[in-house]
């Protein structure tokens, strides 16, 4: 399972990360990753070209090694970003928070001998845009260990 993967499951998870699901339906997350099949602003009734509020979209950039051991093992530091772009300030805050609450200083496995030592939030910020509809980013680094081969 890669690391965005992992982010769309911990989301949509009933303990830990039930409140932020509650806050913001899954299928509100983009991650590149489709569990439903289709295009998910179709399959909520969304017209071709709209865009349906809110969403939260994540990405992430490529690893840096960070510590690389004489056994071929590696630890690489990999940025994740958070957009959330909401209409409703308040509401759009209340995600972000549960987001830190969700992500930050969390640990978890990716399989195949991989993990994520650590999220760590990085920095964050909100803007609103000309269309009066809110962004809000969340940034974190999180540290992924790399067994030989990977």
């Amino acid at each position: 399972m890669n690391l965005l993967e992992k982010i769309h499951e911990r989301w949509t998870a009933q303990t830990g990360a039930g409140e932020l699901n509650k806050l913001l339906d899954s299928s509100y997350l983009k991650t590149g990753i489709n569990k439903g099949g289709g295009d998910y602003d179709n399959d909520r009734g969304v017209e071709e070209g709209e865009i349906s509020l809110p969403f939260c979209e994540v990405t992430q950039g490529s690893g840096v090694p960070d510590l690389t051991c004489n056994c071929s093992d590696g630890v690489d530091s990999v940025g994740v970003i958070f957009q959330l772009f909401h209409e409703n300030h308040a509401q759009g805050e209340a995600i972000v928070e549960q987001i830190k609450k969700t992500f930050h200083r969390v640990s978890f496995d990716l399989g195949s001998d991989r993990k994520v030592q650590s999220m760590r939030r990085r920095d964050d910020a909100e803007f609103e845009e000309d269309d009066g509809v809110w962004r809000f980013v969340v940034g974190f680094d999180a540290r992924v260990y790399l067994p030989e081969g990977y």
